[in-house]
């Protein structure tokens, strides 16, 4: 039982350990990082103005504007192609479900009849048969006396 506990707690220090490096890992890297990124937000801000930031910004706007105005344009030129297609597809759809329907009629109608044509004979011929079998059960009985009534009474 004692080497199991000495097992058990060497596991979970090791753990400890392992789980305290990588915070420690975790946290050097991260500290690094946000060094690395505020030493680049200075040279950023140091080498223009934010004077000259603002035409260049106001111009990216504008190009934007422009850009989205003329994407809606075309997508509005573009709708009653795209109905078009719609109405289209939905008459299609449509074809090709009445199709479908009537295939799955033909389908089973042929399914049906062929059912029909395999599986009458075969039960003409049972129902032919057990009615054969009844007739000479009957003979049999009434010829050996088999009959439950047939007993002699005194």
């Amino acid at each position: 039982m004692d080497t199991r506990i000495v097992i058990f707690i060497g596991f979970s220090a090791l753990a400890l350990i392992i789980n305290t490096a990588m915070i420690f890992a975790a946290y050097k890297m991260l500290s690094a990082m946000s060094t690395k990124l505020t030493a680049s937000v200075e040279k950023f801000r140091s080498n223009l103005p934010l004077e000259a930031w603002i035409p260049r910004l106001q111009a990216a706007s504008e190009t934007a504007v422009h850009a989205t105005q003329t994407a809606k344009q075309q997508i509005v030129s573009f709708e009653p192609s795209i109905q078009r297609i719609q109405a289209t597809y939905a008459q299609s759809l449509e074809k090709t479900d009445v199709r479908l329907g009537s295939a799955l009629r033909a389908v089973h109608t042929a399914a049906n009849v062929a059912s029909w044509v395999v599986a009458w004979p075969f039960r003409e011929v049972n129902s032919t048969a057990a009615g054969i079998l009844k007739f000479v059960s009957s003979i049999r009985g009434s010829k050996n006396g088999g009959n439950a009534r047939s007993r002699r009474t005194r």
